[in-house]
């Protein structure tokens, strides 16, 4: 199989961006044009800058055949060679993805910026500027333009080979065939549009944008004001992001839609935490009547292709992406009644249960809660028992119940007994018939929890403990250190996951009052705790997510902990049992971690 480095040149006005447009409604506007293509053969090294026209269909045809591609942004140059000219590698290799997972604290993953830091080559030389605003046709006619254009598209391959050379080999075979189904994910788009359903639900958006308040239990004032809505965030165990204000020069509250730290909240693990950063933004900006007009326009035009953001999170966890984030859809939201599978087939979906829960009890030890989803018990109902020294079910004492069920799925990270009575509080606030939360339940609570997993907390300290070891590393030691009932491998300040890669603390730094942080974010064990656990979830739900690839379950979609796929309609009920073996099957990493799942299928993916 031959290795080729593809990068497109396209026309492009102040009117038709990329930064004013997603990919897909970039390429899909009758303005789009195709200058040309920059190939490189990886064996032989040729490149060679092919200007559009006739023949260059069947010129990327034929490479595709039995062939493996390389480009920066696969999902650019990817949707342009499907949509345009209906060509499909093989695999796809994508540098920018590549560099996320080795370089995963840089701000920054464009060509230029990794070119420089990397120092693998000059900088990108591509004449935007002479052809900005101009048509192929214009192009064509203005002498030495067309030249210029491919010898700029051809460096830019240079450039990516560099990368790719150096990337490579870092990155596990595993997680490279994880990239490439990313990016089909996008280029080869399956998910088609209820037209109806979306119109509706966009008429909804202006409707419920005026209900944002009162549908996460705040007020308006409270999730407009920097002050007040960092409270809130505070409230939910949230770090609030920061920044140095360019005005005065003082440390200011990061929550505007221009924050990458506040709009990161966006993929946070907690539900709620995502919740009300949507309520802030919908206060402030039309973002759930836009992402209902933006799926409405696109399913006019095609299929809708998923962007997913690979490792946009140190944790490897993913992101949305294209101006359309898929990863962020409530689960009572209209929008998923709207994605649907096409003609003659189903989706089939699968959530795994508690999956961070259980991981943090088994690196922990903690073996009663253990038991207690082995054995497939109500893990809630037996806390709150233990915990009010009452009977705790879910038909008699419901309110006990949903106490007793946030600080299971809420406590293994370290949170403080305030912070546990203003998410209560906040939750409690939210359900169809809202629930007083008074001080002395959340703190006995809080109590309870440290008490009956007691092997919790001391995972805490054992994470405080890797954390020191970390600050004081050099880049050429190798320790090993105790986390619970694993052990640690520390090479420098990176700490080796199962899949391979890692979490990097190459940052971690001590702060004026003695505190490490990492970034911007303080670090301490239970934050340590809450990366490796979700680093471990997150490589539990993508090797089965390849698992299932291998076994004829195409995955369309993943939102957090839960696989989506499209499978023929007559094949969607064994699918959706081949879903629950597999996402239930034991983890070699983890042997003897008991895990649970929910599946289901239909034409929608709406429950």
């Amino acid at each position: 199989m031959n290795t080729y480095l593809i990068d497109f040149e396209t026309t492009f006005s102040s009117d038709h961006t990329l930064t004013r447009h997603s990919i897909e409604e970039y390429v899909r506007h009758p303005k789009f044009e195709v200058i040309g293509c920059g190939v490189e053969c990886l064996e032989t090294g040729e490149q060679t800058w092919h200007p559009s026209g006739p023949q260059l269909a069947g010129v990327l045809a034929r490479l595709a055949i039995d062939s493996a591609f390389v480009a920066h942004h696969a999902q650019f140059d990817g949707f342009v060679l499907n949509h345009v000219f209906g060509a499909k590698p093989v695999f796809w290799y994508d540098t920018l993805s590549m560099a996320r997972a080795v370089y995963p604290r840089f701000e920054r993953h464009s060509l230029e910026f990794l070119a420089e830091v990397c120092g693998i080559g000059t900088p990108k030389t591509v004449p935007y500027n002479q052809f900005r605003g101009k048509t192929h046709a214009e192009i064509e006619a203005a002498p030495g333009l067309m030249e210029t254009i491919g010898t700029g598209c051809l460096h830019d391959i240079t450039l990516t080979k560099g990368l790719f050379d150096l990337l490579k080999p870092r990155i596990p075979q595993k997680e490279l065939r994880l990239i490439d189904h990313v990016i089909r994910m996008f280029t080869e788009p399956r998910l088609a549009g209820d037209r109806v359903i979306l119109q509706e639900a966009l008429e909804a958006a202006v409707y419920e944008k005026e209900r944002a308040p009162e549908r996460v239990g705040a007020t308006k004032e409270a999730l407009v004001s920097d002050k007040k809505f960092a409270s809130l965030l505070y409230g939910l165990g949230v770090e609030v992001p920061m920044k140095i204000s360019p005005r005065t020069g003082k440390r200011a509250f990061a929550l505007s839609k221009q924050d990458k730290s506040f709009l990161a909240l966006k993929e946070h693990p907690d539900g709620q935490v995502r919740a009300i950063i949507e309520a802030r933004l919908a206060c402030k900006t039309s973002i759930n009547e836009t992402r209902a007009a933006r799926l409405l326009s696109i399913s006019g035009r095609g299929a809708i292709p998923v962007y997913l953001g690979y490792y946009r999170a140190h944790t490897g966890r993913f992101g949305g992406g294209d101006k359309c984030n898929l990863q962020n859809l409530p689960r009572d939201s209209k929008l998923r009644g709207a994605l649907t599978a096409p003609v003659g087939y189903a989706l089939v979906w699968g959530d795994l249960s508690q999956i961070e829960c259980r991981i943090t009890a088994y690196v922990a030890g903690a073996l009663k809660l253990l038991k207690a989803f082995e054995e497939e018990r109500d893990v809630y109902s037996e806390f709150g028992t233990s915990a009010f020294g009452c009977p705790v079910n879910k038909k008699d004492t419901p309110d006990l119940r949903f106490f007793s069920k946030e600080m299971v799925l809420g406590g293994g990270f370290g949170i403080g007994k305030d912070k546990v009575y203003d998410r209560l509080s906040l939750k409690a606030s939210q359900l169809p018939t809202p629930i007083i939360v008074r001080r002395e339940v959340t703190d006995q609570l809080h109590s309870a929890f440290r008490s009956e997993y007691h092997e919790i907390p001391q995972l805490w300290k054992d994470g405080d403990r890797a954390l020191r070891a970390l600050h004081t590393a050099r880049p050429e030691d190798v320790q090993h250190v105790k986390f619970g009932r694993m052990t640690l491998e520390l090479r420098g300040r990176k700490v080796m996951l199962p899949n391979g890669l890692h979490l990097d603390y190459e940052d971690l730094h001590m702060d004026n009052e003695g505190n490490l942080r990492c970034g911007g974010t303080k670090m301490w064990g239970g934050s340590f705790t809450e990366n490796f656990v979700q680093a471990l979830a997150r490589i539990v739900i993508t090797d089965a997510w390849l698992w299932l690839e291998e076994e004829a379950v195409p995955i369309v979609l993943q939102v957090h902990d839960e696989l989506v796929g499209c499978v023929p309609l007559i094949d969607c009920i064994d699918a959706a049992a081949m879903l629950e073996v597999i996402l239930t099957e034991p983890v070699e990493f983890l042997p003897g971690l008991p895990l649970a799942c929910e599946v289901g299928w239909g034409n929608s993916y709406g429950k």
